[in-house]
């Protein structure tokens, strides 16, 4: 199967590297951090309900307080991940940049 050079995923590789140079200290602005930041809850939940309905076998381990601290955990990283996306990368990679990654 052969790929075209005009693929929706090389266009929006092309955007992104197009926003990027254009903000290169930040990738998100803060109105649409703090839009994408408000939804976080709810994208976690989102989540954790989709994996359990993909692998019914996890259901068990995603209830109680297991399924809370999953659902924490989930919500930290998406954070951890705006958090990045509005930083200029000039951090050290070698320490860890929230409390989602100081436990992997």
């Amino acid at each position: 199967m052969a790929t075209s050079s005009t693929s929706p995923r090389l266009a929006g590789d092309v955007r992104l590297e197009a926003a990027v140079a254009a903000h290169p200290a930040r990738w998100l602005d803060d109105d649409a951090y703090n839009r994408l930041r408000a939804s976080v809850p709810t994208v976690a939940d989102e989540a954790v309900q989709t994996i359990v309905r993909e692998v019914p076998s996890y259901s068990r381990a995603f209830t109680g307080a297991m399924g809370a601290a999953i659902r924490t955990a989930v919500q930290l990283a998406l954070v951890n991940f705006l958090d990045l996306a509005r930083t200029d990368g000039s951090g050290d990679p070698s320490q860890p940049i929230a409390p989602s990654t100081t436990g992997a």
